[in-house]
This record gives structure tokens, C-alpha cells and sequence, in this order.
């Protein structure tokens, strides 16, 4: 009777140490742990609660190895499908008007020497700044002729004004009409005018003297 009572607890003790000892290796840190002879190099695997013996040495290495290199970088995958349109703005401010306002005047007249004519004006602009343009034709009204042509801008006479701008002409009997330009940039205050003057030498003779005055209002010079 003893000896049936005494196995099945023996081998019940034996079956339990066995499951700890499955349990614990390795241990939860993933270390496996062991024990080699010193005399003859015999490796044992240990459970993480038992002991090497005096005649070993405790030897213990990662269930999991050391992380090797990076590998190369692998191709571009394709481009995804292009996802839904995002809702529409807010409307922004409106801009300035683009509208351009353009004014031009055209006269002829005879410059004798010595005098200083006003051959074409342009009046009654509207205040603000424009780019002028005033294109000139001379001819002599007999052997040649030279005049001196300015551009003035104001509500004066040009007496009272600086010249914006000047150019000189020859002219002779020959060479037929001589075309000159003046081009530039002036403000004027509402009703101005833009006048294009010749002063005729002197020492030459008259000269018959055409000019087209074009302005154009724009918002502003940069």
C-alpha cells in the first residue's frame, strides 16, 4: 500500500519540476542560459532558477540574434490614385479695373524764325497720370529750317511750365518731312492739358510743323 500511495507522488513532484523548468527557458528576457564543463567542455541548457557547478562555467547567449545591417533601399512603388477634389475657396477681392482711358489731339502750324509756337494741345483731361507720346513731322518752308520742340503738361500757359521733354529738327528742302517722337510720363490735375510747343532758329527759315498728341491714363508708375 505504501509503495502505490509514494509513486504516483514521485512522479506527479517529477512532472511539476519538469513544467517549470520547460517554462523558464529561456527566461522571459529571451536568454537562454547553460553550463559547460571545464575539464571537458560538455554544454548543459539551464533553466533560468538552477545553477552552474563548481566544475562549469555559466554560459548564456540571446534566443534572438543581433539586428544585422539595413538593406538597400527597394524601387519606388507606383504612384496611388488621386484622391477627391477639395472644396472651393472663398471668392477673393476684386481687382482693380483694367480699363485704360486714351485721349489724342492732331494740328498743324507754320513756325517762323525766331518765334515760339504752340503747334499742338491737348485739353481737358481728366486729373491723374498718363504716358504721352507726341509724334512730330517738320518740313522747311524754304531752304531748311530748325526748330526745338517741347513737351509741357499743366493747366497754364507754357510760359508758366517746365518743359517735360525736348527734341531738336532739321529740316531742308530736299530731305522733304523729318519725323521726331517725344515720349514721357506727367500728372495733371482735372481740366489739364498737355501742349507740344516748337521755337524755330532765328537764323533759319520757317518751318511747317505737324504733331499728333496721344495720352494714355494709367493707375500709377512703378
Amino acid at each position: 500500500m505504501r509503495k502505490r500511495i509514494v509513486f504516483p507522488i514521485a512522479l506527479a513532484a517529477a512532472a511539476a519540476a519538469a513544467a517549470v523548468a520547460y517554462a523558464s527557458i529561456p527566461d522571459s528576457g529571451g536568454v537562454i542560459h547553460s553550463c559547460y564543463s571545464k575539464s571537458g567542455g560538455a554544454l548543459r541548457v539551464i533553466d533560468s532558477a538552477s545553477t552552474c557547478g563548481t566544475k562549469e562555467t555559466s554560459l548564456d547567449w540571446n534566443r534572438q540574434g543581433p539586428a544585422g545591417p539595413a538593406g538597400p533601399a527597394g524601387a519606388a512603388g507606383p504612384a496611388g490614385p488621386t484622391g477627391p477634389a477639395g472644396p472651393t475657396g472663398p471668392q477673393g477681392p476684386a481687382g482693380s479695373s483694367s480699363t485704360a482711358h486714351s485721349y489724342f489731339a492732331t494740328d498743324t502750324n507754320l513756325v517762323a524764325p525766331g518765334q515760339n509756337t504752340a503747334v499742338d494741345t491737348l485739353s481737358n483731361l481728366d486729373a491723374g497720370t498718363y504716358l504721352v507720346w507726341a509724334d512730330i513731322e517738320s518740313s522747311a518752308a524754304a531752304d531748311s529750317a530748325y526748330v526745338r520742340c517741347f513737351l509741357y503738361a499743366g493747366t497754364g500757359t507754357t510760359q508758366n511750365l517746365d518743359p517735360l521733354m525736348a527734341v531738336d529738327i532739321k529740316s531742308d528742302s530736299n530731305s522733304g518731312i523729318t519725323p521726331a517722337e517725344i515720349s514721357g510720363a506727367a500728372s495733371v490735375a482735372s481740366g489739364g492739358k498737355l501742349h507740344v510747343d516748337c521755337h524755330a532758329d532765328p537764323d533759319q527759315g520757317e518751318a511747317n510743323m505737324g504733331v499728333t498728341i496721344t495720352a494714355l491714363k494709367v493707375d500709377q508708375l512703378n
